[in-house]
């Protein structure tokens, strides 16, 4: 037998991590937030009461963190600036076999 589940069982981390361009959709007489709406989900109808946090979040912050570090690689991992040693020897290896 199939159980129905309720969509705001749902994880939070499906809210957190929603990505730029999500839409907002409805189900079962409620709305559910797209990218940057807050709070996740209310009542068809009625005008949300944001909270301190938004749809795509986590996302967001987790992508401008990556990229923080990628546009620091050098300061953030200084041993592998520059390092060519181990990969130079393993094509002159390759390219002996």
């Amino acid at each position: 037998m199939r159980r129905k589940v309720r969509v705001s069982t749902i994880p939070a981390s499906g809210w957190d991590y929603l990505p730029p361009g999500s839409e907002q959709f409805e189900y079962e007489g409620y709305v559910y937030a797209g990218y940057k709406d807050s709070p996740a989900w209310w009542e068809k109808g009625t005008k949300p009461e944001p909270i301190n946090w938004y749809a795509g979040k986590q996302y967001d912050d987790c992508f401008q963190a990556a990229y923080e570090v990628l546009q620091n690689f050098d300061e953030n991992f200084p041993p592998w600036k520059g390092d060519r040693t181990s990969t130079t020897r393993i094509h002159e290896h390759a390219s002996v076999a």
